[in-house]
């Protein structure tokens, strides 16, 4: 993989082996990455680094404004529907 891509999407995140998602770690958190991290959860949702990052995100350790970033989302998704 490279260093950087533009726009990354995991579907259905909760099941994406933690070795995988360590090797993308740095390209998703790099500096101009986006990235849409995306799953089904259920009570049976596995206790791994997706579940990890999102009580992160709902216990608002991973600091960001809903408005804002609903806001860059609608950005991003009308950039990749108009290619």
């Amino acid at each position: 993989m490279g260093e950087y891509a533009d726009l990354i999407i995991l579907d259905e995140a909760a099941r994406i082996p933690e070795d995988i998602y360590d090797s993308m770690k740095a390209i998703i958190f790099s500096e101009g990455s986006r990235a849409f991290i995306i799953s089904t959860i259920h009570w049976n949702t596995p206790k791994n680094w997706f579940y990890q990052l999102l009580i992160r995100a709902e216990t608002q350790q991973i600091k960001h404004n809903n408005k804002e970033y609903r806001e860059k989302a609608k950005d991003i998704l009308k950039q990749v529907t108009e290619k």
